[in-house]
């Protein structure tokens, strides 16, 4: 991950790609991030479970095959799953929702929705 931002920061087109889109891009992922620490805290204190945890899983913001291994280095297989299920859950349910999401959401809300899975398997359906 260090090196894959290292590589996107030296991309020599970012400036330009900011330039003509505009700063405004950049509430995309500022939304989600924030939407999903809302929700996951809303869920953490409605079921009694320990906000270091949810937080963890709700982190994964749909990057299901690294999160999983990483939580279970850190925490434990049963965190893994319950975080690798949840990824997975997000994804499908931006999959099959996606025309629904961009009815009552507008055109954004299947990209805030699915996270990282938006840059792929995702992407057919959100188009």
């Amino acid at each position: 991950m260090f090196v894959v931002g290292i590589l996107v920061g030296l991309d020599r087109r970012i400036p330009k790609t900011f330039q003509s889109v505009g700063w405004r891009v950049l509430t995309i992922p500022v939304a989600a991030v924030v939407g999903t620490t809302l929700g996951v805290l809303l869920l953490s204190a409605l079921l009694a479970l320990p906000h270091h945890h949810t937080l963890a899983v709700g982190y994964g913001l749909g990057y299901y095959s690294l999160s999983s291994i990483m939580i279970d280095q850190l925490v434990g297989e049963r965190l893994a799953l319950v975080a690798l299920l949840s990824n997975v859950a997000r994804e499908l349910l931006t999959v099959v929702g996606a025309p629904i999401l961009v009815r009552l959401f507008g055109p954004f809300a299947p990209i805030l929705a699915g996270g990282a899975t938006t840059m792929d398997t995702a992407l057919p359906s959100i188009i």
